[in-house]
């Protein structure tokens, strides 16, 4: 969590993807502040955050955090250590650029997935073509495939996603159109909103 200007960043990774989140804050008694928190802290604090409307306030001491919603606090120790560069990972140049509306993504992902399970992990095939993204998946269960409308000509480009991964990037994103930013078939696909703004990145 990085906090300047007024404008509070969370990231978080694991391995395989990042997400990224900016909001403004209300107050805040220091220009600048970086801390890591463990990923069930705040897990544990979503579920304390049951109105959108109650304001969190957040304590930093040396070692530990505090979440202070309503009568309830939640204590959570600070990780040591740097946190990755997040910035240098994300590409700068993306020479297939479509937009998609969240809806269709998130339906078409739905409906390629009822085959897989927990036992066969495979990936969805996703073939970004002009106007269209052809997503197919085979398992020994079967084989399912769909389409959703874009905006662009993706060349033909073909890319193996999760599908968990991607559903819960659709789901997660903040806006109705989405900007799908794609530099290879190997390189981190960039999903963020399609008005431009930096308030999300997955």
């Amino acid at each position: 969590i990085e906090v300047d200007d007024n404008i509070m960043t969370m990231v978080a990774v694991d391995g395989y993807r990042m997400a990224l989140r900016r909001e403004p804050v209300e107050t805040c008694d220091v220009e600048s502040l970086k801390f890591i928190v463990p990923g069930a802290a705040l897990s544990d604090l979503e579920k304390i955050c049951m109105s959108p409307e109650e304001p969190v306030k957040i304590a930093v001491g040396s070692k530990h955090v505090s979440f202070s919603v309503g009568d309830t606090v939640l204590i959570s120790r600070r990780l040591e250590g740097e946190f990755l560069n997040f910035r240098k990972t994300v590409p700068g140049d993306f020479p297939i650029q479509l937009k998609a509306q969240r809806a269709d993504l998130i339906r078409c992902t739905d409906r390629v997935s009822l085959i897989i399970d927990d036992r066969t992990k495979n990936p969805l095939r996703c073939v970004f073509g002009e106007n269209m993204l052809t997503i197919t998946c085979a398992t020994p269960l079967g084989r399912a495939e769909d389409c959703c409308p874009l905006e662009g000509d993706g060349g033909g480009m073909i890319v193996g996603f999760n599908n968990s991964y991607l559903m819960d990037a659709f789901k997660a994103a903040p806006a109705d159109t989405l900007r799908i930013n794609i530099v290879n078939g190997s390189a981190p696909c960039i999903i963020t909103p399609e008005d431009g703004g930096d308030s999300f990145l997955y």
